[in-house]
């Protein structure tokens, strides 16, 4: 959510109310906020890449606000077919959205293991490290226009696209990641 991090979930996607999560609780959030407005101060004098849906709006801003040193958001990203659905991807006739969704994921975790890889190597600045995820998404994106052989890839690459447009920046953007 735009405002905290909640925890893991059980096997329900939507949370549908106070009664339902105590008559079930294994069912649906094991914990609703695992980080809001009440314990934002964790991230004190700390460097945060907070890879989770809307973390680029008031999270960041509050974590910044109570002393976090610098803060990557990022946007909604879609990670169950549920999610993709909700985005809108069901609309779009002949679609495997589990397909998507698999290729999403796995072009998302290339993109954020090559970027801290290659960030960490060269000791970046977090605003070079913003820049790198937003030009590794490019090459992606680029590399996926061609594959003619994967239907989907034009549903990816809007995926893709909206990821790299949505990461945001707060804080001290000149910070080192190693200090």
């Amino acid at each position: 959510m735009s405002d905290a991090i909640h925890g893991a979930k059980g096997d329900k996607y939507e949370f549908s109310g106070e009664d339902l999560f105590h008559e079930h609780p294994d069912k649906y959030y094991y914990k609703k906020s695992f980080i809001d407005v009440n314990n934002i101060s964790i991230f004190k004098d700390k460097k945060v890449i907070c890879l989770s849906c809307n973390s680029n709006q008031k999270i960041a801003k509050n974590a910044i606000e109570n002393g976090c040193l610098v803060f990557i958001g990022f946007g909604n990203i879609p990670s169950s077919v549920v999610e993709l659905e909700d985005y809108g991807m069901n609309s779009k006739q002949g679609l495997s959205a589990k397909s998507v969704v698999q290729r999403f994921k796995t072009e998302l975790n290339f993109i954020i293991k090559k970027t801290l890889e290659i960030s960490i190597e060269k000791n970046y600045t977090f605003k070079s490290l913003v820049a790198l995820i937003k030009f590794i998404s490019q090459q992606r994106i680029s590399l996926l226009a061609e594959d003619k052989r994967y239907r989907e890839r034009y549903a990816v690459i809007e995926l893709l696209y909206n990821f790299k447009q949505e990461v945001k920046l707060f804080g001290d953007q000149n910070m080192k990641l190693k200090s």
